[in-house]
Formats: C-alpha cells, structure tokens, sequence
C-alpha cells in the first residue's frame, strides 16, 4: 500500500533519506515498508526530517519500526533534523534512548 501523498520519502543519495509532510498513523504504513530496501547493503543511513511538517505517535512507530529493521540489516541509523514534538513523544514513552535522534 503506497504512503498517502502528504508523506513523501525521498532517497537523496547513498545512505541519506529525507522524509517530509504529516507523519501519522495514516501516513506511515506504505513508508514501514520501505525499511528493507533503504538499508540493504548500508553500513549507515541518516535520515532528515528537516521538512517534516507534523509528527505524532504513528511517526514514533516508523522510526523504532526502522530502527530494527535497520539493526537486522547490519545498517546503523540516525535521524536528524526532528522536530521537537516527536522528540518530545519519543522521552514521554521512555525510547528517546534506542534513537539516535538530532532535533531540529
């Protein structure tokens, strides 16, 4: 099932992945999916959320989501740019910890 239009996931280069619109529950299922082909064969992948317009719990999902499936792959993972709710959900539910998260 492709992610609704407002979610966009672009590959930028070898190892760098922007994502962009409204994560939520809505959005994420297509970009969930993705994982496996964004981190085969990777030693490292940083993905920007720098324009990344609303987050909430379904984008917290996605990232842990693809943080295993990175750590499976043998593929570190990182995430820069977040904005600061989701880093925010992220320390509430206790993850902030397992990702390696750089705020906006």
């Amino acid at each position: 099932m492709p992610a609704p239009a407002d979610a966009e996931l672009r590959i930028v280069d070898d190892g760098q992945v922007e994502l962009a619109g409204h994560l939520d529950l809505a959005s994420i299922a297509g970009l969930a999916a993705r994982g496996s082909e964004l981190f085969a064969g990777q030693d490292r992948v940083t993905v920007d959320l720098v324009n990344v317009t609303r987050a909430d719990s379904g984008a917290l999902a996605l990232l842990l989501d693809w943080q295993r499936t990175a750590r499976r792959s043998g593929c570190r993972l990182g995430f820069r740019n977040v904005p600061p709710t989701l880093c925010a959900i992220a320390e509430v539910c206790g993850v902030d910890v397992l990702l390696a998260l750089e705020p906006a």
